[in-house]
């Protein structure tokens, strides 16, 4: 009789979270700094020092470094660095509450340097965190989230214009740009570079009545938001990008920055064109048609992949004939092709201490190169920093990353120097630097270079269908076509779309005891503080 019991709740379980998988299909494109909630499982998302997750419910979580209230929460205290402080410690932010008297729950996030933004229930866009340039797109230049009142319905929903909504938001440094409803693009905040597409610099702390200008009306379907530059897929999957080129992030194979969107696309190879891209710091990166990886701009630290001197020489995109069919794929192992890819927050512009990329393969493990100063390579082989992708053969020899027996991978998101994935759709692990709390391991100690795997703890956020799905086998069927526009109740996914059916048994591990306490010394300035001289305020129409 217990047998039938135990087997009819099984059921009932199977039952349940394969219908709120068939209810959540994931989208056709993807873009690694705005994910969408993974199957029926959790979202995360990283800004520079903190780390933000949608739980299952719809409600939103964020931890680590608070100083600009990035965190959401009505302070500026900080959230990760004690035990005491996640799980059911962990307050979810309020998003504010609808006509209907319901409250709003996220279905996207975007993590900036110093910022978070969330697309709501209802498609609206809200951000909160630093506003110095104007990246929360509210019309003024107040930071919201870091005292008591600004929060709920106290927080304005970005004025995307009449009748628009939200489909993507992708965060940058210190701009903000949303695809809308009609699948047109705006972009405000910082524009010293011309990042945000309008063919000038002058900054903006809200929306323009305007979009971002393509030739011939083209619509957009992915963007990414970096340092000072913004790449985007256009229909017709190619890539153009406009703002800072200093390190040939633009792909242009020049250095002149651009202050509208380039005319001329990205050159990816011959029939070669784009399904996800990710410019979050210096450097660009996109998966393309055929599972391939290419990457350019910066290359301080081997995070193109191409095995490198880390010298400037080593930059690409800066001069002819370096891009098309003169870049090489990343080498990724034997026959493996790229699902999903990130690349990291940087502090500075150009800094040398920063740069990373992450991709999760096509057999749900992740691999990650560049910077490994504080670990968030993950190798768990010591105390070693060195860089990968910046000698010969250093790609090959690269092996994923161990995350924990029977765990896949579905989506990855990088910070400055901390790592986080969600496993298995309802596990987080965070690792790399976690001197601010963005872990949220319940202290200052940095992971990665030690206690990955099944010692490396989950990331507590009290989170139930985590404990509901433990050991539940779960068919995951979802295609990896990128040929149509997601539809609007979805936004742009972290998680790349499988092109396989797949069945996994969903495991947790309990978190061990930390051994080590090593507590980093100040090697970062967190957040920046530079109000632009010429900023505007636009009301959209």
């Amino acid at each position: 009789m217990r047998r039938i019991f135990t087997v009819a709740v099984c059921n009932v379980l199977f039952v349940v979270l394969a219908a709120m998988l068939a209810s959540q299909s994931m989208p056709a494109y993807a873009q690694s700094r705005v994910p969408v909630r993974t199957q029926a499982g959790m979202q995360i998302t990283t800004g520079l020092s903190h780390s933000c997750a949608i739980l299952t419910d719809g409600m939103v979580k964020c931890w680590g470094y608070n100083a600009n209230g990035e965190l959401g929460l009505g302070d500026t205290s900080s959230r990760g660095t004690d035990a005491d402080d996640m799980g059911v410690n962990l307050a979810a932010i309020d998003l504010g509450t609808g006509s209907d008297g319901v409250k709003f729950t996220a279905k996207a996030l975007s993590g900036g340097d110093s910022h978070t933004c969330a697309i709501l229930s209802d498609d609206s866009l809200k951000c909160w965190g630093l506003n110095a340039s104007g990246q929360l797109g509210i019309g003024n230049l107040l930071s919201k989230g870091d005292a008591r009142n600004e929060m709920g319905n106290n927080l304005p929903k970005v004025n995307l214009g009449t009748g628009k909504t939200a489909k993507f938001v992708s965060a940058g440094v210190a701009h903000t740009c949303a695809i809308l409803n009609d699948d047109t693009l705006k972009c405000w905040g910082a524009n010293t570079s011309g990042q945000l597409g309008y063919g000038d610099t002058v900054a903006l702390s809200a929306p323009s009545a305007a979009v971002v200008p393509f030739e011939n009306g083209r619509t957009v379907r992915a963007v990414s938001a970096g340092i000072a530059h913004t790449c985007v897929i256009l229909d017709g999957n190619s890539v153009h990008c406009w703002g800072n080129n200093a390190d040939g992030q633009l792909g242009l194979e020049n250095a002149t920055a651009l202050n509208a969107p380039s005319a001329n696309p990205v050159n990816l190879g011959a029939d070669l064109t784009a399904t996800q891209i990710s410019s979050r710091g210096d450097h660009s990166c996109a998966i393309l048609n055929d599972g391939s990886v290419k990457c350019w701009g910066n290359n301080l630290k081997g995070q193109l992949g191409q095995n490198n001197a880390n010298s400037l020489l080593a930059n690409i995109g800066t001069a002819a004939d370096q891009m098309g069919d003169n870049l090489p794929a990343i080498t990724l192992g034997d026959g493996r092709t790229a699902l999903s890819i990130t690349t990291s927050n940087l502090a500075t512009a150009g800094s040398s201490s920063f740069g990373n990329t992450c991709v999760i393969l096509d057999d749900y493990t992740v691999k990650c190169w560049g910077a490994n100063a504080l670990f968030q390579l993950g190798r768990g082989t010591g105390p070693t920093t060195s860089s990968t992708g910046v000698a010969p053969g250093q790609m090959a020899a690269l092996v994923p990353i161990s995350l924990g027996t029977g765990l896949n991978a579905m989506q990855i998101s990088l910070g400055a120097q901390h790592v986080c994935t969600v496993l298995g759709g309802y596990t987080i692990k965070c690792w790399g630097w976690g001197g601010r709390g963005q872990l949220g391991h319940g202290s200052f100690a940095n992971y990665g270079s030690c206690c990955m795997g099944d010692v490396l703890p989950a990331t507590n956020l009290n989170e139930p269908s985590a404990v509901a799905a433990t050991k539940v086998s779960i068919l995951l069927t979802t295609t990896a076509t990128a040929s149509k526009t997601p539809s609007p109740t979805r936004t742009a996914s972290n998680t790349a779309t499988p092109s396989r059916t797949r069945t996994y048994t969903k495991t947790r591990t309990t978190s061990p005891t930390k051994t080590h306490t090593k507590t980093p010394s100040s090697t970062r300035t967190a957040s920046r503080t530079r109000t632009p001289s010429n900023t505007r305020t636009a009301t959209p129409t």
